[in-house]
């Protein structure tokens, strides 16, 4: 019986798919508390595809490959300029195990769903679990937590994983929930397991999730919408999607005042922002429009060719001065906290492209497959670059090559989404 990829089951070449759902696992459990075993988790990955690669003879080309290679040369490149010898390196180590683990999980990208379910449903336990104890640990607490969340701090999290990247993540395990309750293959014990995590951990999201990550939430569900709206003649289905978009914030505001402080601070921040003065140093978002500025002026000079990766400190710190930025010493990040404007600086014009080619091509693949499960994946993922250098953290540079790759719906028919 052959499978999706044409391998046989019980075969060599369908065993490997076991070692991919293993490493996938240990991947995203680990994530949360070891660099060391997510480091072995991705080489057995990269090792897993090579395998397969010369068991099949398949090697083919196409423009996915060959833009992630563009940004490893690239980044490799970049040695040749660095200020910091050590620096770059920890830079190039960090986005090579991007590339490596991004190409060995979009060779399998034609994974069946029988076996990417394992992946699924081991996302979802590993947010369950690490969520729910962040918001057992936020009652316990609530008084202060929320007066925190009123100065641009965040609610802490049980985990390692930067908080703002765990809020991305956790709104994608709520879409991948959804996504498994509503199929048509999901048993009744499945469909209930599913639903009810699902319900918990839209909960968990609106408690926890910094503003970035609610907000991408609801981006990539408008994004769905718009999908389920343009492509299906089902009325019930667009008319509940559409009430429960409503619905859902409004519930969560009147009911969390974790979620209603958050709302204040961004008007504040917002307003803060617009005045501008020195009252950004304490506002989370004007800070930012400020580190964007600053990127801005390094790209002015070297948007050919960039200034290359590990170098951001040295640019940054000058940039800062010649600005005469209204920012405190403390508070002038040597990053971009935008992974677009990140790219642009340290590669200049060729980075960018490539990275935004990859986007573009995620996203068309999205409409075309009419997949709303990648959709809002590939929407969350933009939506996190947009505030966040992700890929400059292993944690999130491995999550976005597991989700924006092994879920491409290559080869993908409406029929099968």
């Amino acid at each position: 019986m052959p499978d999706s990829n044409g391998g046989k089951i019980g075969s060599k070449i369908w065993n490997d798919e076991i070692l991919v759902v293993l490493f996938s696992i240990i991947l995203i459990a680990s994530i949360h508390f070891s660099r060391g075993l997510v480091t072995f988790a991705s080489a057995g990955i990269w090792l897993t595809a090579l395998y397969r690669g010369f068991q099949t003879k398949n090697f083919r080309i196409s423009t996915i490959p060959v833009l992630l290679l563009t940004l490893l040369i690239l980044w490799l490149m970049d040695g040749t300029r660095a200020i910091e010898t050590g620096l770059w390196k920890e830079n190039v180590l960090v986005k090579t195990g991007f590339v490596l683990t991004s190409l060995s999980f979009f060779s399998y990208r034609g994974l069946r769903w029988e076996i990417r379910s394992y992946i699924i449903l081991g996302l979802i336990i590993s947010f369950l679990i690490t969520s729910t104890v962040s918001v057992v640990n936020y009652f316990a607490s609530a008084a202060d937590i929320n007066a925190m969340l009123l100065q641009s701090k965040h609610v802490p999290v049980f985990s390692k994983m930067h908080h703002i990247h765990f809020g991305l993540f956790l709104a994608v395990s709520v879409f991948v929930s959804a996504f498994m309750f509503a199929g048509k293959r999901t048993t009744a014990i499945q469909r209930w397991i599913y639903g009810s995590s699902g319900l918990i951990l839209l909960f968990n999201l609106h408690v926890l999730s910094s503003r970035t990550g609610l907000t991408g939430f609801y981006a990539a569900g408008l994004a769905v919408i718009a999908l389920v709206v343009f492509f299906t003649t089902d009325r019930k289905l667009k008319i509940g999607l559409i009430a429960g978009f409503v619905l859902i914030p409004t519930i969560f505001i009147l009911s969390l005042p974790s979620l209603r402080n958050k709302i204040l601070n961004t008007q504040e921040d917002i307003e803060a922002t617009v005045d501008g003065g020195d009252d950004i140093n304490h506002k989370s978002f004007g800070m930012r429009v400020e580190f964007w500025k600053t990127t801005l002026f390094v790209v002015k000079e070297h948007w050919m060719i960039g200034i290359g990766i590990g170098n951001q400190r040295y640019y940054m710190e000058q940039a800062y001065k010649d600005r005469n930025t209204l920012l405190d010493e403390e508070n002038r990040k040597m990053s971009s906290h935008n992974q677009l404007l990140e790219t642009f600086m340290t590669n200049g014009l060729p980075g960018l492209l490539s990275l935004c080619l990859i986007l573009m091509l995620s996203l068309l693949a999205a409409f075309r497959s009419r997949s709303w499960l990648y959709m809002s994946i590939v929407v969350l993922i933009f939506w996190g670059l947009q505030f966040e250098s992700m890929l400059e953290r292993q944690h999130s540079a491995l999550f976005i090559a597991l989700f924006l790759f092994l879920f491409w719906p290559d080869n993908s028919s409406p029929k099968k989404n």
